[in-house]
Parts: structure tokens; C-alpha cells; sequence
């Protein structure tokens, strides 16, 4: 290498430096190893459901296991989970469709509380099996205390920690004509991907309502959100909600109601400190 072609390299290393210390930027994860293989070829995914129990935290990570006791995936498939860092785990649904909801229904902090919110989810078309990743992140709930020597202890909250969980996912496509809806499947669903907008209508490929109706969100307030499932009313099975997308936030049902021919949920979500803020969120509702 000449001189030039040195001074080059140090001055491109250079920019790369400060671009992450600007931008947060960090270089590309490596490549996941690739899962147990299932041993029969679909031709795509497609529509169905799964529920996974990750029940163990801090399994050696970059190693693919087998979902816990307890889960289920309509595809027949087993579907595995794998740590990719502290609180970071990918959950892979062989046979899935990519465009349905996950949330995380059950979790347990090692020795604290935690919770876990859904940061991706992934269409995958190079494995032996076409699927969906979903991405999940676990954080500390928080257990700071104050003793009587100069250093708090505890846990703050939003630190990242590994933790066991259990997570439904759900891709049911748009409502199919003449398709009544299975008892075991969901009877709503919808990624609210726009947290500081008044009122909208979630996208159509990543919302569900057994009637055929179209659900919609609505801002109330700071973190607070008016869900509105319509046609839902004589249906039964409670909403469940969790984060989406990056960083430490979370969100819970508040309250929901029956309104008329209406399905109402009020979701909450907060900071990880637990302050108010605009975030996006996935909600589910129960069959």
C-alpha cells in the first residue's frame, strides 16, 4: 500500500468515527446462524398463528433452541429462539407470513422485574423454510432504593436484561370473503405505527378485524391512544398490547369497553422512567 493510499484509509476511518459518535451509527450485526432446518420445503408463508415461550433467559448466546413447553405454531413447524445479546432475542416462525402482529404476552425478570417489547419483524426468504424473525428486547422494570450508605441500589429501569417471555403472533392477511374467522384466532390486530398523529387508520397490510371493518387510532393525549375496534362487540377475548420499534418504551391496556357495535381500548405508553410519551405500539385482540 503507498503513502497515499494509507492517508486515504486513516482519513476514511476517520469520518466512520465521528459519523457513530454523531449519528449513534454501529456497524452491520453479523449474520445470524441459520436455524434447525425443517425439514419440508413450503413454497411460501402464509397465514396462521404461533405462541412461543422463550423459557430460557440466558441461554449461551448465537445459539438456536427450541421453543419452551407450552408453544404452538398452526404451520405444524417448530419454531426456535435465539439470544443475540443481553435482553436482545430473535424468535423464528418457520412457515409465517411476515405482515401479522406479535406481542409479548408473559414476562419474568432473573431476581427483578422486566419487560419486553417487540422491535422488528422480519420476513425471511433464505432459510430451507420461508418465515418471519420477530425481534425482541427485554429491559429492567426498575428497583431503585436508597439505603443508608451514599450509593443507590437496585435496578435502573430500561437497562437491558435477559428475561423469559412468551409471545403471540398472529397473520391472518385481510379479512378473506366468505372466510369465517377459526375460534383460536384473534379477532383483531394492528400496528400503530403513528404515534403523534390525531386520529388515522393503520395500514391495511398490517391490520386485521374478523368483520371486515377497519380499525383506527386516536390520539388522546401524550402516550394515550383510543383504539377502536368496530363490529367487535359480541366477540369475546380481551386486547393485549405491546411496544414496537426501537428503544426502551412501553405500552399496556389501560381500560377497554364495550360501545355499542364498538370494541374500545385506551393504551397507555410510557418512557422507560415511566413518563408519557408518543411511541408506536401493536395491539391484539383475543378471539
Amino acid at each position: 500500500m503507498t503513502m497515499a493510499q494509507r492517508q486515504t484509509t486513516t482519513a476514511a476511518l476517520a469520518i466512520t468515527a465521528t459519523l457513530v459518535t454523531l449519528w449513534g451509527a454501529t456497524p452491520a450485526a453479523a449474520a445470524l446462524p441459520s436455524p434447525p432446518a425443517q425439514g419440508v420445503k413450503m413454497v411460501g408463508a402464509t397465514y396462521g398463528h404461533a405462541y412461543v415461550v422463550n423459557d430460557v433467559a440466558v441461554h449461551p448466546a448465537r445459539q438456536w433452541y427450541a421453543a419452551g413447553p407450552g408453544s404452538n405454531d398452526s404451520t405444524g413447524y417448530i419454531d426456535y429462539v435465539i439470544r443475540t445479546d443481553i435482553g436482545r432475542y430473535t424468535v423464528w416462525l418457520p412457515g409465517l407470513h411476515s405482515s401479522g402482529v406479535a406481542v409479548i404476552t408473559e414476562v419474568n425478570g432473573a431476581g427483578h422485574g422486566a419487560y419486553c417489547g417487540v422491535t422488528d419483524v422480519v420476513a425471511i426468504m433464505d432459510r430451507d423454510v420461508p418465515g418471519t424473525d420477530i425481534e425482541v428486547a427485554c429491559f429492567s422494570a426498575g428497583s431503585l432504593t436508597v439505603s443508608v450508605s451514599p450509593t443507590p441500589g437496585g435496578t435502573p429501569a430500561g437497562v437491558a436484561v435477559n428475561a423469559t417471555f412468551a409471545l403471540t403472533y398472529t397473520y391472518l392477511a385481510l379479512t378473506a370473503p366468505g372466510r369465517p374467522p377459526r375460534s383460536e384466532e384473534p379477532s383483531a390486530y394492528l400496528r400503530a405505527t403513528r404515534p403523534t398523529v390525531s386520529f388515522y387508520q393503520p395500514d391495511l397490510a398490517y391490520q386485521y378485524n374478523s368483520t371486515g371493518d377497519h380499525n383506527t387510532v386516536e390520539r388522546v393525549g401524550t402516550g394515550e391512544y383510543l383504539v377502536r375496534l368496530p363490529t367487535l362487540d359480541t366477540l369475546a377475548g380481551d386486547a393485549m398490547v405491546s411496544g414496537y420499534g426501537p428503544g426502551n418504551h412501553r405500552c399496556a391496556v389501560r381500560d377497554q369497553v364495550r360501545s355499542g357495535a364498538m370494541w374500545l381500548v385506551v393504551v397507555a405508553c410510557r418512557t422507560a422512567e415511566g413518563i408519557p410519551a408518543d411511541v408506536p405500539f401493536v395491539l391484539l385482540r383475543g378471539a
